[in-house]
């Protein structure tokens, strides 16, 4: 008996750890923000970044730990430092802020003192963001956060070969426990600031002492800041696996409030739904499932005008408007859906699928590599890519593909692949 309580304690406070208020949590964060490069030039915005992030995190009950222009060694003996002081603490943060790019998949944050001749020595000259991850994860920590504002164009690539993916960061799984943000979409670089901070730091620091709303939230509200004020040519993007809600302001002003945060997004007229509101949505799925997509299309645009933060609005209306051929406007509504909700795949399939209806390939393919990410699992989302695969004439990787999905129990689209003759 002893022992099975003992056992029930442990899981009880690893599933409600992160909903510890602020002052009865350990805080402890690491920010890193390298703004003069030896050979790389100047960023104006990293250092100012650091700061700036610093005071805000102190204010939110974090300890802080924080360096600036750092050498190869000076980066990896803070981060090796913060992972034994993380050891029994609740929440792990981590913040950089200076120039990152990805090489062969693998990401990498440049030190002050990097010269990089080639790709090659990235491994040699840089850090691994997987380095920051490792040490977090070892620690033990039930909470960790990895912010990266680290997608500014790389200062070396015009001396690398051609085609080498030197642009942005690509997408990494967070482990169990975290979150990692990104500035901008994986590939994609970010802006850099005309400010005294950088866009994506101006965001947060505008939203992150918001009480009463989850990190997740507060995500969505800095995306949504940044696609804006951006004219909508930067989209910061969010992998997370956390084990449950984290707030960094748990409460109207007061750190550690265990006030129950708003359950919509701040533009909802309210919380709970009318009847109306209930016989619109109900009517509209009834008229979808019926497949009479054009009289469900009305039922929809009725209803979002009232209710602007339903996902599973814009999934169906998406659907409507990609079942008539309206893929432009599919795409629109899909987009929505992942502003309300970056970490639900549906919406990253559904797009994939009108881009690859347009024939956009390249994109539909960047969309089913979301959706894998989010969900291995999927051999829908493998026979999609490997379809569009085969529609820029990439039958190896294509029919690759097409496989995975169909022993995934997805064999739709390599029925088809071989009747046709693409793969054997």
């Amino acid at each position: 008996m002893r022992k099975h309580t003992i056992v029930l304690t442990i899981i009880l406070s690893l599933l409600f750890a992160a909903d510890l208020p602020a002052k009865q949590q350990q805080r402890l964060a690491l920010l890193i923000g390298n703004s003069h490069y030896t050979h790389g030039g100047s960023l104006p915005n990293p250092v100012n970044d650091v700061r700036a992030i610093k005071k805000a995190l102190e204010g939110l009950g974090f300890t802080v730990m924080k360096y600036e222009d750092c050498s190869q060694k000076t980066m990896k003996q803070a981060m090796d430092k913060f992972g034994r002081k993380l050891k029994g603490k609740n929440v792990g943060l981590f913040f950089y802020a200076g120039h990152g790019f990805q090489v062969n998949g693998r990401n990498y944050l440049l030190p002050a003192d990097a010269k990089l001749g080639s790709e090659h020595d990235a491994e040699y000259d840089c850090v691994r963001a997987g380095r920051i991850l490792a040490k977090m994860e070892a620690a033990g920590s039930r909470t960790n956060i990895v912010i990266l504002d680290a997608c500014r164009d790389n200062p070396f690539t015009r001396s690398w070969r051609r085609g080498t993916e030197g642009a942005g960061l690509a997408f990494m799984d967070a482990p169990s426990g975290s979150l990692i943000a990104y500035s901008t979409a994986p590939g994609k670089t970010a802006l850099d600031g005309r400010n005294k901070n950088s866009p994506y730091t101006s965001a947060l620091l505008q939203h992150i002492n918001t009480p009463n709303i989850t990190v997740l939230q507060m995500f969505q509200r800095v995306r949504t800041t940044v696609r804006s004020q951006s004219g909508y040519k930067q989209t910061p993007w969010e992998s997370t696996s956390l084990n449950g809600d984290f707030y960094f302001n748990g409460g109207s002003g007061k750190i550690g409030s265990k006030q129950p945060p708003p359950t919509s997004p701040p533009n909802a007229k309210s919380n709970q739904y009318t009847q109306h509101q209930k016989d619109l949505f109900n009517k509209a799925l009834d008229l979808y499932k019926k497949n009479e997509k054009s009289e469900s299309l009305k039922v929809w645009n009725t209803f979002i005008e009232l209710r602007k933060d339903n996902v599973r609005a814009y999934l169906f209306r998406g659907g409507c408007y990609n079942d008539t051929q309206q893929y432009v406007k599919a795409i629109q509504d899909y987009n929505k859906a992942m502003e309300l909700n970056p970490e639900d795949s549906r919406a990253y399939g559904l797009r994939g699928d009108s881009y690859y209806r347009l024939q956009q390939y390249v994109k539909a393919i960047q969309d089913f590599d979301k959706v894998i990410a989010l969900d291995p699992k999927s051999g829908r989302a493998y026979g999609h890519r490997g379809g569009s695969y085969l529609g820029l004439n990439q039958t190896t990787q294509g029919c690759a593909d097409l496989d995975k999905g169909c022993d995934l129990g997805d064999c739709e689209m390599l029925k088809w692949a071989i009747k046709e003759g693409y793969c054997r």
